[in-house]
């Protein structure tokens, strides 16, 4: 009996997460797409561009000043990233759900897990890409 108490505080705790990260996610992506269409947040940024072993250093004393590309690249794979993360919350809360009512080794429960891991590889994948992507092509480094 203890473990069906803690099975439903896991469903509970899930659906709890889920709408968190959802909300926090809207917050976020709204502040990029600010940021993506010139809005005004002051700081010190630099962006290094290597092409052809020469390099060249640009300093922006404000996010509107950086050039839109590098703007929508960043917008672009962080929205992929949430999308990923906000999926696989999705996936586990629909997972922990079917666990509760009993549906242990069913095909649906255990599709969910395929898609939690395919999920996840594509969040990893993401992750390297970006940071091959970073290292040769510009690098950012911002101070408030």
């Amino acid at each position: 009996m203890d473990n069906i108490k803690g099975i439903s505080l896991i469903n509970n705790i899930s659906k709890y997460l889920y709408i968190f990260t959802s909300t926090i996610s809207i917050i976020f992506v709204s502040i990029l797409f600010y940021i993506l269409i010139g809005g005004s947040f002051e700081g010190l940024i630099n962006v290094d561009i290597i092409i052809n072993d020469s390099e060249s250093c640009s300093q922006y004393s404000n996010f509107n000043q950086v050039p839109l590309g590098s703007r929508f690249i960043g917008f672009l794979l962080a929205v992929l990233i949430i999308g990923f993360t906000l999926t696989i919350l999705k996936f586990w809360k629909n997972f922990i759900s079917l666990v509760n009512q009993g549906k242990y080794f069913e095909v649906s429960t255990l599709k969910n897990l395929k898609y939690i891991s395919y999920f996840l590889f594509g969040i990893g994948t993401s992750l390297f890409l970006i940071e091959i992507f970073t290292d040769m092509i510009f690098s950012t480094s911002a101070s408030f």
